[in-house]
């Protein structure tokens, strides 16, 4: 819908994403016929259930998700946040349809033509449909999108293949919905079930507890041998399961940063560029010619300037220069070229002559020129010409109304023109998705507003220094010869060594690196103790060396020996400790006084709550949480092996919930609570059935 990417700014027409429908789900073939076995095999992104996925079908379907999201987010270009998201939700995307077909077909599920038409145009749509249908200040009607489906013939293209998606995204949707209801009605909450989770959630005990801390022990004193290790290690092997190959690895940075001399060069530019702007006979051409960051120049109130701008341009005169200043990064000089009243907001009508269908922008203006000839002549109305002539359907079933909206709601050039003419002016109006026949239709709360020019230069590294940068860091890789010294020398050269672990194959975010996938695929392929190359990411240099691999399945002992370990070194001065607090208790008479005797004192601890194993000033204690409640109030317990040290404990009293309010709906709560958790484990049950080949590292 044009109306929903002009409030967004940016973005593809009539459908967005929501739910299972990221993106579409029509699958272009994987490889062209006649390709070799070789090369169709390197072309594949993956393989779900014996169905191949192309490079070519995975990446079209990942830009398009790319493109609905920076458009939902205002983005003009994509990070790698969304970058990743992208993949990831595709990825996901396309293991549900698999999965989900295969069992919908096994069970003979399916959405009818008659149930189809139902939820995409019916009173009481499915979700997608209502979401993509939607548009308008009305949102969904019934009638708006049966007439989307009367004008589908004379679509674009590539209106009606979104609208065919759409279709398909529906339908798998709905019948999913189907198998899920089949499964969920499985889902039964008997009173005692929902009794027992009511106390776990509402009950308290006030305790006091005693704490002997591991750190009283020392390493050496809790002496653990092989043997301990090998029998914990086999013991909880299944701790230690990867689901696919995670690597680590160690690496230290350079930053190029702009030296002194960069600053006052940067500094003394953006002063002789003032200079000039204040002398200047043509401003727009002046800022256009020397703006690094360029936009449109339009009319903005004061809640829209920066601090900086609102206290020294917004009252002052017409051709006030102000700056040099530094400001995000960059030094920049702002001159207030006009000031006027203009509205907070507009409402307004239009009719687009598409791009996609007329690329050529003359033709869309004649197009354009002879509608606004009919208006003006009286020959028809714009609301009937916007029906029958607008590529925004959606609008153009109201008439072309676009309801009121904001200034940063627009693209800059419509918005300039609706906030800049007056009431009742049909102006015409280009921008990335055609020739618009812009109609005020009405203006609200005119103030002051200025146009303001803001020429920026981004204060940035010289050549000469990023040349040292580099320089240096080159020493550095050079100085990295045999093996063990990446910290030494990187400790001897004033770096810090930072650590990224249990990196998968296709992460895309590492601590410290905004764009580490080039780091990521040179570990997947280095060999353990390898030292990268240089890597040069976004104005650093990077120099990493791969420090664990942990093969997917169980990890060796070999490579979980510190995590082991530390456990077993926990458990054994957990014995320690569990004895020393046996003698203290010995004779004791209550927990005070086996407190003096260990020469401590008891703490306290309000509102403990079994579903939540914080306890104040013992920190997370599952163990000791799970105690407390199966003990009796007035008794000393004891010892109890927690996280952080080992506990006795007496519990002072507890705290019985008031009786549940109404138990239909906490039935109802907690039916819904399971039905999700279900789902999550049904389809990872599936999911694990299946067989997935997963290639994407190769080709993002």
């Amino acid at each position: 819908m044009i109306l929903n990417t002009l409030r967004e700014k940016a973005g593809y027409l009539l459908i967005g994403f929501i739910g299972l429908a990221i993106v579409g789900f029509l699958f272009s073939d994987a490889v062209s016929s006649g390709a070799p076995f070789w090369a169709e095999a390197r072309n594949q992104v993956g393989k779900i259930a014996g169905e191949k996925v192309s490079y070519e079908e995975f990446s079209t379907q990942v830009e398009q998700a790319t493109q609905q999201m920076m458009a939902s987010t205002g983005q003009s270009s994509a990070n790698p946040q969304v970058t990743s998201y992208a993949i990831q939700q595709v990825w996901r995307t396309m293991l549900e349809k698999a999965i989900y077909s295969e069992e919908l077909e096994k069970l003979g599920l399916a959405t009818g033509s008659e149930e189809l038409a139902l939820a995409m145009t019916g009173d009481n749509p499915h979700p997608i449909a209502r979401q993509a249908l939607g548009g308008g200040q009305g949102g969904y009607s019934s009638e708006m999108a049966l007439q989307i489906y009367r004008n589908r013939a004379s679509m674009p293209l590539q209106q009606q293949q979104m609208l065919l998606e759409l279709e398909q995204q529906v339908k798998l949707a709905n019948t999913v919905e189907k198998y899920i209801d089949m499964v969920s009605s499985g889902i039964y909450i008997t009173s005692l079930e929902m009794q027992r989770f009511h106390e776990s959630s509402q009950k308290t005990a006030a305790v006091s507890f005693v704490k002997l801390d591991y750190n009283s022990v020392s390493d050496t004193a809790a002496n653990i041998s092989d043997q301990d290790l090998e029998a914990y290690y086999k013991e909880n092997k299944y701790k230690y399961k990867e689901e696919e190959e995670l690597r680590s690895f160690d690496y230290v940075v350079f930053d190029v940063i702009p030296s002194a001399e960069d600053t006052a060069a940067a500094l003394e530019e953006v002063t002789q560029l003032a200079e000039q702007f204040r002398t200047t006979a043509n401003d727009s051409l002046f800022y256009m010619s020397n703006a690094t960051t360029k936009a449109p120049l339009g009319f903005v109130k004061e809640s829209n300037l920066s601090p900086e701008l609102s206290e020294n341009l917004f009252n002052a005169e017409v051709g006030t220069v102000y700056g040099p200043y530094f400001e995000n990064g960059a030094y920049k000089v702002a001159k207030l070229l006009d000031a006027a009243n203009r509205p907070d907001s507009v409402r307004a009508s239009h009719i687009l002559v598409s791009a996609a269908s007329h690329p050529n922008p003359v033709e869309r203006r004649e197009i354009a020129d002879s509608l606004l000839q009919r208006i003006r002549s009286g020959a028809s109305s714009f609301g009937v010409l916007a029906r029958e002539n607008s590529a925004d359907s959606v609008s153009g079933a109201q008439g072309g109304d676009l309801g009121y909206f904001g200034p940063a709601d627009m693209l800059p050039e419509f918005a300039n023109a609706a906030f800049e003419g007056e009431t009742g002016d049909i102006e015409t109006v280009e921008t990335m998705y055609g020739t618009h026949l812009l109609k005020i239709d009405d203006q609200k709360n005119s103030s002051r507003a200025v146009k303001i020019a803001v020429i920026d230069k981004p204060l940035e590294a010289s050549q000469q220094t990023t040349r040292a940068i580099y320089a240096n860091a080159n020493a550095f890789a050079g100085s990295l010869s045999g093996e063990g010294n990446f910290e030494a020398k990187a400790q001897e050269a004033g770096l810090v060594t930072r650590v990224a672990e249990n990196v998968t194959a296709i992460d895309f975010f590492v601590p410290g690196l905004t764009e580490p996938r080039e780091v990521i695929r040179w570990a997947f392929e280095a060999e353990l103790g390898d030292v990268s190359q240089l890597f040069d990411l976004n104005d650093r240099y990077i120099i990493a060396r791969l420090t664990e691999i942990r093969p997917e399945g169980f990890a060796p002992l070999e490579v979980v020996r510190n995590e082991v370990e530390q456990e077993v070194r926990r458990l054994k001065k957990g014995e320690l400790l569990s004895e020393k607090f046996n003698q203290a208790a010995q004779g004791a008479s209550s927990l005070d006084a086996v407190a003096q005797k260990l020469g401590d004192s008891t703490r306290t601890a309000q509102n403990v709550n079994f579903s939540n194993p914080m306890v104040a000033g013992a920190g997370y204690e599952p163990s000791l949480v799970g105690a407390i409640f199966g003990s009796e109030a007035g008794k000393m317990q004891g010892p109890v092996v927690g996280m952080t040290g080992v506990f006795g404990f007496s519990v002072q009293n507890f705290s019985e919930p008031a009786p549940i309010a109404d138990p239909a709906a906490t039935k109802a709560s907690m039916a819904e609570r399971y039905r999700q958790q279900y789902l999550g484990f049904l389809f990872e049950a599936l999911q694990d059935k299946t067989k997935i080949i997963d290639n994407r590292a190769k080709f993002y």
